[in-house]
């Protein structure tokens, strides 16, 4: 019998291994051939479809392939890293680096090798290439100073480029540039502190919608990420774009409030996509069910809910009738400055994801730390009834430091190394960042090191502010929080009186 005609792969498999194909040629084109195996196998299936005749070449070019890139890792280590400390056997395995070990706390996992070693060494998040951990303040403040020499690196763009595509975190260069000057002076503080009391009555109200009918029979759980997502989102927006959330419609998602929730759920569901892949260098690809629906719900909020708001400002500012904000800023720029509708939403998704984001961890944390910490809560509360919040030294400004270097809102930053620079250890002694390599450099890390705040590193310690010890204690009106649940966000709230 002749030959039969080739089963096509179903089209499932067609769109995965061509999405993931795309990434890993990516890939391989950036970092020198070392997804240039993985991409061979799935190009090779794409393109035939025939899925048992790859699996053959695969299985059996598997093996020398392996043994080639763990020679490769192993010569980078000895020869190109060699000044750098690295955790051993077993600890960092071959190809799977320390991916297994630090997979499950990837923060405790540092803060234990920053201890052993001198501010500066590998973490091998798997594949063969490393990332220079920088957990030295000098030399962090080199490689952040340095534009030039430490740029955001190509994964740091695409990755983040899913969600923010070329907006304020993403752009370099004059299109970096052009955007801070049209947007910088709506984050001076003059500005800021005159949003204070709308921003104020926005929490009050998100407060009273979200808690009153929940607290009224007593104590009871509250999600405080949900609340602070929500009610940071609603100021943001409010203050920075002039717009009321509350208002927003997008298809599913009708009633008063739904595209908040929305929004604020998928921005924090983003953050931990993108983290994630970032940290362990994993294709940004839609092959991965969890990126194909970050990619639909950005798309969704985009043309739905960003481009409406874009053409109403629009008319707005035709009429003479639009308000001073960012927004405005945007569509009201002309000549050079003008931006197209493509960068227009890259800057308003990143205005509105970025924008909240952080402020809503921030607030998290806070009230955890508060949670934990009744006479810390009590001594604030105190000072805030006593109207002395803001005095120079006030407890607040220490609490908000103290959430601040244990929470950062930006734990860590990734850089890319565009020539072979030195950076000096805790001991003075130099150590070379080769061209092309990764450079992560975890805030959070260096604000827990006992060798720079002491025996206590790890303690919540708002008095550390200060140059000697105060302690108050007073009671007053407001919330209690009580910890319920001390590994999550959870926090129970009681109304006092």
């Amino acid at each position: 019998m002749g030959r039969g005609k080739q089963t096509p792969a179903p089209p499932s498999l067609q769109t995965t291994t061509k999405s993931l194909c795309g990434s890993l040629r990516r890939a391989a084109a950036r970092r020198g051939g070392e997804a240039v195996a993985v991409a061979a196998v799935v190009a090779a299936i794409a393109a035939t479809h025939d899925v048992g005749a790859c699996a053959t070449w695969a299985a059996a070019m598997a093996p020398p392939a392996v043994a080639a890139a763990v020679a490769y890792q192993y010569f980078l280590r000895l020869r190109v890293y060699g000044a750098w400390p690295s955790a051993p056997f077993p600890t960092t395995l071959p190809l799977l680096g320390n991916a297994v070990v630090a997979a499950p706390a990837f923060m405790r996992f540092l803060l234990r090798e920053a201890k052993k070693r001198d501010g500066l060494f590998l973490f091998w998040p798997g594949g063969v290439r490393p990332m220079c951990v920088v957990a030295n303040p000098a030399a962090a403040k080199a490689v952040l100073g340095s534009s030039r020499a430490f740029p955001k690196g190509e994964d740091y763009r695409d990755k983040f480029g899913l969600v923010f595509g070329d907006g304020l975190v993403t752009s370099m260069g004059e299109k970096h540039a052009r955007a801070r000057r049209v947007l910088g002076k709506y984050f001076a503080k003059p500005r800021l502190e005159a949003h204070a009391p709308s921003i104020a009555a926005i929490f009050d109200s998100t407060a009273d919608e979200l808690w009153d009918a929940r607290l009224a029979d007593g104590p009871c759980d509250i999600d405080v990420q949900e609340f602070f997502h929500i009610a940071t989102l609603r100021a943001f927006c409010s203050a920075m774009i002039g717009e009321d959330i509350l208002t927003w419609k997008l298809e599913g998602y009708e009633a008063r409030g739904a595209v908040a929730k929305y929004v604020a759920k998928e921005v924090s569901f983003g953050s931990n996509v993108v983290g994630e892949h970032m940290l362990y260098n994993i294709p940004m690809s839609k092959a991965f069910p969890r990126v194909r629906r970050l990619a639909a719900s950005c798309a969704a909020v985009r043309r739905q809910v960003f481009m409406p708001l874009i053409e109403r400002r629009r008319a707005m500012v035709r009429a003479g009738a639009a308000p001073d904000d960012c927004l405005t800023a945007l569509v009201a720029s002309d000549g050079d400055e003008a931006f197209s509708d493509d960068d227009l939403l890259d800057q308003l998704v990143t205005l509105v994801g970025a924008g909240h984001d952080t402020s809503a961890y921030f607030c998290c944390y806070g009230a955890l730390m508060l949670a934990k910490h009744p006479d810390v809560q009590a001594r604030l509360r105190a000072e805030l009834s006593e109207g002395k919040s803001d005095w120079p030294d006030s407890l607040l400004k220490r609490v908000v430091m103290e959430v601040l270097r244990l929470y950062p809102v930006i734990p860590m930053v990734t850089r890319q190394c565009a020539k072979a620079t030195d950076l000096v250890d805790d001991h003075g002694a130099k150590k070379r960042v080769p061209q092309g390599s990764r450079v992560l450099v975890p805030f959070f890390l260096m604000n827990r090191l006992p060798r720079l705040w002491g025996d206590d590193a790890a303690a919540f310690d708002p008095d550390r502010w200060l140059p000697h010890q105060r302690a108050h204690r007073s009671d007053g009106a407001g919330v209690s929080l009580t910890v319920e649940n001390p590994k999550g966000i959870k926090v129970r709230f009681r109304k006092r009186v």
